[in-house]
C-alpha cells in the first residue's frame, strides 16, 4: 500500500478544518499533512501529531505557490493537494480504492455522495 502527504494552504477560516485534520491523522494510509499557513496572525490549535509538518512564510503565498511548496517539502510520491474547506470522511476507503489503481490524476465530483 502507498502512503500519502496530504497538502493543505490554509487562512484558517474554514469550519471543516479541525474535522479533517483528525481524520487524516487518523488514517493508516497518510504519513504526512502539510499545513501551509497564509494567515499567521490567525491560527487554531492543530492535533498532537508526529504526521503533521507545519509551514509558513509570515504572510499569504496565496494558494498555487502554497500547493507547488507543499508539494516541494512533500516526502510522497502520491500526494492529495487540497482546500481546508474540504472534508473527505471515509479518507481511508478512498484512499484504498485509489491505492487499487493506477492514477496519474483525480478529482472530486461534489455532486456525487
Amino acid at each position: 500500500m502507498k502512503n500519502f502527504s496530504v497538502i493543505i494552504p490554509t487562512m484558517w477560516k474554514s469550519d471543516f478544518l479541525s474535522s479533517a485534520l483528525l481524520e487524516y491523522v487518523n488514517s493508516e494510509l497518510i504519513n504526512e499533512i502539510i499545513i501551509i499557513d497564509n494567515n499567521p496572525t490567525k491560527k487554531i490549535l492543530l492535533p498532537e501529531s508526529n504526521k503533521i509538518k507545519y509551514l509558513s512564510k509570515g504572510h499569504n503565498i496565496f494558494v498555487n505557490p502554497s500547493w507547488n511548496w507543499g508539494v516541494k517539502e512533500s516526502i510522497n510520491e502520491n500526494l492529495l493537494i487540497i482546500n481546508d474547506d474540504l472534508l473527505i470522511n471515509n479518507i481511508d476507503l478512498v484512499l484504498n480504492e485509489i491505492n487499487k489503481h493506477n492514477y496519474d490524476l483525480l478529482g472530486l465530483n461534489p455532486n456525487k455522495s
